[in-house]
């Protein structure tokens, strides 16, 4: 896991979507961010974009893990809520605990909502 920080920030005025998801899977796939498609950039479609990428890894996507699930997770997850700006935000955690913002506010989130549950294809994490 290499920390890979975003490049885009949200501006609700000019309707631009900020590249945190992005810059989360690059660092989990110790990728650079422009070798992650931007699916900031990408509207409705950015789920099928998503998937694709991690197929192309070799993992797959298992639905939303809630709250009460991230203690005790294990290992790398993307969790998702809101941040201090007001907006949606991903970050990474490690073990149930805060790892990575990849903003550099490194602020984290005020409110935790899911996380996103990954794992490689055939059950082999």
């Amino acid at each position: 896991m290499k920390p890979v920080r975003q490049t885009v920030f949200y501006d609700k005025e000019a309707g631009i979507h900020g590249d945190c998801l992005v810059a989360c899977l690059a660092s989990l796939f110790d990728l650079p961010i422009g070798a992650v498609p931007a699916l900031n950039t990408m509207g409705e479609e950015w789920s099928d974009a998503f998937l694709t990428f991690l197929n192309h890894h070799g993992y797959e996507y298992d639905g939303q893990g809630s709250i009460e699930e991230l203690k005790s997770s294990k290992g790398y997850v993307i969790v998702c809520g809101m941040a201090a700006r007001g907006v949606l935000h991903a970050v990474i955690y490690k073990d149930g605990e805060r790892f990575f913002d990849p903003h550099p506010s490194d602020e984290f989130l005020t409110e935790e909502r899911f996380f996103y549950v990954i794992n490689r294809r055939g059950g082999l994490n």
